[in-house]
């Protein structure tokens, strides 16, 4: 259960105004302001210039900021890491479901499924094309993976949604059945499967045969912790999360030897500073230098 603070945006009577509201500027204090331009591919390329002109409660002009935006004569693909043989991922840890959005506004499941749309749908806007299912084989799990294809999403890979049956051949035939039931729903069952969080040696070693097993059924497992997952289980796991800062590459060094995993990073700068600059190093070139092969904070 998410135990929601006093703000709480997923109330049907909480929305943006309709349009740009005054705002006070104090003398000595920021204020930040972001403008998204959406260029869309029927754009002629060239130099685009306009500015944002600011005026006070009366209307009387203040000033302005000029802004420049070059649109380019081609489309960026879809971005590689360091080494260039994988894709790079990127998602985010949160506690965005169809559940908790229901926990949050109330009760109500129709203004959830909204809610829950139009969440992905902005994380689709901002080039997040994958979001952690935190349902399993369930409706909501379903709905969850079905609205995410319809906004955009990645069609090809998916993070949550399964789960390992146990081991042996049992727990392949359970593994089985959930790749069945996925390939039904979205077509293939190319899944991270999430299974424990920063474990210990003891618990790595003890559960490589549940790995095993829903492996050869054609699932890819992912975990957080530390280097100890490198050392009991590293030659199984597809997708590593490691406490440590963006440009730390202690970790990469480590698992790139391997060249399997995608190693992401977390736990650092959750929210950071209100500097654009800096939020796009840290995401950007920071973690890419660093030989991380996703983002997943």
């Amino acid at each position: 259960y998410h135990n929601p603070c006093s703000f709480l945006p997923m109330k049907e009577n909480f929305r943006d105004a309709k349009t740009l509201q005054p705002v006070l500027l104090p003398k000595g204090e920021f204020r930040q302001f972001f403008l998204t331009a959406h260029v869309t591919k029927d754009v002629p390329a060239g130099l685009y210039k306009g500015a944002v002109e600011m005026a006070d409660a009366k209307g009387a002009k203040l000033g302005a900021v000029p802004v420049a935006l070059r649109v380019l004569d081609f489309v960026l693909p879809q971005p590689k890491d360091y080494s260039g043989k994988k894709d790079y991922l990127t998602a985010s840890y949160s506690y965005i479901s169809f559940d908790l959005i229901m926990q949050e506004n109330g009760g109500d499941a129709a203004l959830a499924r909204k809610q829950l749309k139009a969440v992905l749908k902005d994380q689709v806007d901002h080039n997040q094309l994958m979001h952690m299912v935190r349902g399993s084989v369930d409706s909501e799990g379903y709905f969850t993976a079905k609205t995410m294809l319809e906004v955009g999403m990645r069609k090809d890979v998916q993070i949550g949604g399964a789960s390992p049956g146990g081991a042996g051949e049992e727990g392949i035939a359970a593994g089985k059945r959930q790749a069945d039931y996925w390939d039904r729903v979205i077509g293939h069952h190319n899944i991270y499967i999430a299974y424990g969080d920063e474990p210990g040696s003891w618990w790595l070693k003890q559960t490589r045969p549940v790995y095993e097993a829903a492996q050869k059924a054609g699932f890819k497992f992912f975990i957080a912790g530390g280097d100890s997952v490198f050392n009991k289980a590293g030659y199984i796991y597809d997708w590593h999360n490691v406490a440590k800062d963006p440009v730390n590459d202690s970790s990469t060094r480590l698992w790139n030897q391997l060249d399997r995993a995608h190693v992401a990073w977390y736990a650092n700068h959750h929210v950071g500073p209100e500097n654009p600059a800096f939020n796009r190093r840290q995401y950007g070139l920071g973690p890419y230098l660093a030989g991380f092969g996703c983002n997943y904070n």
